[in-house]
């Protein structure tokens, strides 16, 4: 896909000869892909670099010296993003739902514990 479009707002997108995304476009806005092979290893969007770290899968994330930490279930899949100071910014499920309240003790249960 090189284009896609919703509500008005028109995505495009370029690919490297190994046929992996290395950029998108939106409103005039370029971020720019560095991979390490497969996986994006750092997005930049002009002056800002987002870093992105892995394991077996995507752990945390850095961007302008904030950390933020990703937990995924046991599919591999991720399930929330948690920010340097220990809220959740964002929820994730497979029905793109919002988590109920234990959804949310869980996870900051598994942080702490894996700390």
């Amino acid at each position: 896909m090189t284009q896609s479009s919703h509500g008005g707002t028109t995505t495009t997108y370029t690919y490297n000869g190994d046929g992996i995304r290395a950029s998108k476009t939106t409103n005039n806005v370029t971020t720019n892909h560095i991979t390490d092979g497969m996986n994006v290893a750092a997005d930049i969007q002009g002056n800002t670099t987002s870093v992105y770290s892995r394991g077996l899968s995507l752990f945390a994330s850095t961007k302008n010296n904030e950390t933020s930490s990703y937990f995924t279930n046991v599919h591999g899949d991720i399930s929330a993003r948690i920010n340097s100071d220990d809220k959740i910014n964002r929820n994730y499920n497979v029905k793109n739902t919002l988590c109920n309240k234990s959804c949310h003790r869980t996870l900051f249960i598994s942080h702490y514990f894996s700390m």
